[in-house]
């Protein structure tokens, strides 16, 4: 039994690494990495559906153009979310992600946003 549950485990974690690679994101609008000490925006989903979010973006400029980005097919949630999230700054800042995929921050001017533990289901 220890050696059949060892190749189901083994199995199990071939899965979810293959399964869960991160995307990167295509940041736009004025919005970037916010360097190599961070990891790189991007997102992914989980086998059970849940989609992650994780990296660190600032703003190029003092413009707050929509979208930063957007989710690919298949990793969009059902229904408008918003997410408050640690920024740069006194206070917290807003992550929307649309039903469409956009993914937007509010964000004051020449700051950065963490998208780290934002987790929803996807469609």
């Amino acid at each position: 039994e220890p050696v059949i549950q060892r190749l189901v485990d083994k199995h199990y974690q071939a899965l979810v690494s293959e399964s869960m690679a991160w995307i990167p994101a295509e940041l736009d609008n004025g919005w970037f990495d916010y360097g190599t000490s961070h990891p790189h925006v991007g997102y992914r989903k989980d086998p059970l559906g849940v989609v992650h979010l994780r990296g660190l973006a600032k703003r190029s400029d003092d413009q707050n153009l929509k979208p930063a980005f957007v989710l690919g097919l298949g990793y969009r949630p059902e229904a408008d979310l918003v997410f408050v999230v640690a920024c740069d700054g006194d206070t917290p800042c807003e992550v929307s992600i649309q039903s469409n995929g956009k993914v937007e921050f509010q964000v004051p001017a020449w700051r950065w946003v963490s998208l780290d533990g934002i987790s929803f289901h996807a469609q």
